[in-house]
């Protein structure tokens, strides 16, 4: 279990002793006469309600935070150069020439780590004219669109991508991330993506977490649970 498990487990917990709290807090007030004023153990008890609350407040955020972070750094390699997104190795040098859809692959990698998206992304263009059923230039293009928070031109990039290679793991867990958290949420078809990356067996095993935090938003606790203890 991750970082991020134990934080939303442990806040399960502080829920669970903040209703048995609250339950308790609930019968002193109902045994309390009018006009008495609060027990010790009831002021206790409405502090550690509030305590509670702003823990739950600021664990949730922290759970988020290391959700959507994992989402786009754990597949941050572009590829190009002749490697692929697969081998985590990004391209450190522009080709030689530019001739070729690889040629222009290669270069939108170099544009890109050199932080000029917009040019990266008229490279990548230039590749998929060259080859329009290039995989890697659409889904390479669809990233740098996601990382200049474009999501929905990222979308019809990252269909293609995955319309051409069915088992691209990468684009189908940026899919389901733009679905899950960023852009025309449909946590049904994040799930969906996120299941297709398990059946797949990636080495992406943050499918699962991520997969466990799109059922907690569609307010399925025991799809959530589940998830959440088969995270690694």
């Amino acid at each position: 279990m991750g970082i991020s498990g134990l934080l939303c487990l442990s806040e399960l917990v502080v829920l669970f002793l903040a209703g048995l709290a609250g339950a308790g807090l609930a019968i002193l007030q109902k045994r309390q006469k009018p006009g008495e004023s609060s027990s010790p153990l009831a002021k206790w008890l409405k502090n550690g309600l509030v305590a509670v609350a702003v823990f739950c407040i600021l664990t949730f955020a922290v759970f988020t935070f290391f959700a959507v972070r994992g989402s786009l750094q754990a597949r941050a390699p572009m590829g190009g150069s002749g490697h692929t997104d697969e081998t985590g190795l990004p391209a450190s040098t522009p080709p030689v020439s530019l001739t070729t859809a690889q040629d222009y692959l290669a270069q939108g990698d170099y544009d890109f780590e050199q932080g000029g998206c917009e040019q990266a992304i008229a490279d990548y263009t230039t590749a998929i004219e060259l080859n329009p059923d290039f995989a890697e230039a659409y889904y390479n293009r669809a990233y740098t669109y996601m990382t200049i928070h474009n999501y929905a031109a990222a979308l019809p990039d990252l269909d293609r991508a995955i319309q051409i290679r069915p088992d691209y793991v990468n684009a189908l867990m940026n899919r389901g991330d733009i679905y899950n958290y960023y852009y025309q949420i449909d946590r049904k078809r994040a799930i969906a993506d996120y299941d297709r990356v398990e059946q797949i067996g990636s080495q992406y095993t943050s499918a699962t977490g991520h997969r466990a935090m799109a059922e907690l938003y569609s307010g399925n606790l025991p799809g959530f649970l589940a998830g959440l203890f088969q995270g690694r």
